[in-house]
C-alpha cells in the first residue's frame, strides 16, 4: 500500500501484534461500527517478527523522529533512501 492509496473513504488495514487484548469483546466489536478498519494480526508465536520491530525502531530513531517531511511522497522517498543506505552496511541482528 502506498501513501497515496490512503484516501478519504478507502480501507485502513492496521497491523497489530499478538497481544491478549485482541481477543476482547471491545476489539472484536469495534470494527463492526468502523467498516473502513480491517485489523490484521500477526501470527501467534511469531517471535521472528521481533527482528522487524528492531529495524522499525532503528528507522524511527535515525530517520523519522526528528525528520522534516513535506508530503506523503517525500516521506516515502526518505524512508526508501534510508533503507537503501542502511542495507549497504547492514549485518544480521544478534538473536538471543
Amino acid at each position: 500500500m502506498t501513501p497515496r492509496s490512503l484516501r478519504r473513504g478507502s480501507p485502513i488495514p492496521p497491523v497489530s501484534d499478538n497481544l491478549s487484548t485482541r481477543g476482547t469483546d471491545e476489539v472484536q466489536e469495534w470494527p463492526e461500527t468502523h467498516p473502513r478498519w480491517s485489523f490484521q494480526f500477526t501470527p501467534k508465536h511469531a517471535s521472528w517478527l521481533d527482528q522487524i520491530e528492531i529495524f522499525f525502531s532503528i528507522l524511527y530513531r535515525r530517520r523519522l523522529k526528528h525528520g522534516i517531511v513535506a508530503s506523503e511522497d517525500d516521506l516515502a522517498q526518505q524512508m526508501l533512501a534510508y533503507i537503501e543506505t542502511y542495507n549497504q552496511t547492514a549485518t544480521p541482528f544478534k538473536w538471543t
